[in-house]
């Protein structure tokens, strides 16, 4: 058995990525957003999947399964299976490679928290008869149920939601305060109070990320780090990225890097994996292993300019990432 302990996303990643014929996932937690790099494999190589979760409800209100989320992993081919009371975290990959840990199919692909360090997750590779006896162990479970014994549930949660339209938020509030460990942590930011006010944002706090400042945690989902210029304007800033920051990107303890152009009313969101591909690169550094991003426009077009002497360099759009706070490459907002 392996024990692993850091990179827990990223393994379970790559293991999914590297799926040839069939894949296992028991978890008591499953979300239209969690679904979606299962969705992109089964598309991609077409290979068995298999569900077996709680009964779906309405967050953490009735259940912690959304029913839009397994009825969806049904309609793509996925076989899906509902079990009450479920408390196991697994995935058996290939019948051979078993994950099993705190992690689960949840808002963020495999549901890990935003500080990895929390959990724990074990490896583990099994023969042809133990994936037999781990399999029928659950689906021979008298209590066991098809996703179709919740057909036409669409209506009916549809009703829900009309007629209690604000008891979401009002969960929502509640467990946020949860999540609050001191109130020195709350702090009025004019760029995250304003973002909140026309409701780009929901709620957001400080969130500390080592010895690092103006981090935030966004939604009790997303931690950005706010970055102010070294010297420039508008319509050229300059700054210094630093390999401290580059570090928690690449571990995914901060998601996104916020830069203020001349104010907080203009700025960009880089997403975390847009600076792991693009600026993250050694031939970029500097002297003090640093990274210097110039910001400027031209023909109307917002340009990152990445350079470290005059052979290298680069030049690259970012319009995208303008206004919003972005977490995808392709720039979809929070």
């Amino acid at each position: 058995m392996e024990l692993i302990t850091e990179n827990k996303e990223e393994e379970l990643l790559n293991a999914l990525e590297n799926a040839k014929e069939s894949l296992l996932v028991v978890t008591p937690f499953v979300t239209i957003d969690g679904i979606k790099p299962f969705l992109l494999i089964k598309k991609e190589k077409d290979i068995e999947i298999t569900f077996i979760t709680r009964e779906p409800g309405v967050d953490w209100v009735t259940g912690a399964t959304e029913y839009e989320a397994i009825s969806k992993l049904s309609a793509e081919g996925c076989k899906v299976l509902v079990l009450e009371y479920l408390q196991s975290n697994l995935f058996l990959f290939d019948n051979k490679t078993l994950y099993v840990g705190d992690y689960f199919a949840a808002k963020n692909g495999f549901g890990l928290p935003i500080n990895e360090d929390q959990g724990i997750l074990t490896k583990s590779q099994i023969d042809e008869q133990q994936a037999k006896r781990l399999q029928h162990y659950y689906t021979d479970n008298p209590q066991i149920k098809s996703i179709s014994s919740y057909r036409g549930a669409e209506k009916n949660l549809t009703k829900l939601r009309e007629k209690y339209d604000d008891l979401g938020k009002v969960i929502e509030d509640i467990t946020f305060s949860f999540l609050k460990p001191q109130e020195q942590n709350l702090i009025e930011n004019s760029f995250l109070k304003r973002l909140s006010e026309e409701r780009i944002i929901n709620q957001y706090q400080v969130f500390e990320v080592d010895d690092l400042k103006d981090t935030y945690l966004i939604d009790a989902k997303y931690v950005i780090k706010l970055l102010e210029p070294d010297e420039g304007n508008k319509d050229h800033a300059i700054f210094t990225f630093t390999n401290e920051i580059a570090k928690k990107i690449s571990s995914r303890e901060i998601h996104g890097l916020v830069l203020f152009l001349d104010s907080d009313r203009e700025y960009i969101c880089l997403p975390g994996p847009f600076i792991k591909d693009k600026v993250m690169k050694k031939s970029y550094q500097t002297v003090t292993s640093n990274w210097q991003l110039q910001i400027y426009r031209e023909d109307k077009e917002l340009i990152l300019f990445l350079v470290n002497g005059p052979k290298n360099f680069c030049k690259l759009p970012i319009g995208q990432y303008e206004g919003g706070l972005h977490f995808r490459l392709k720039g979809i907002k929070l």
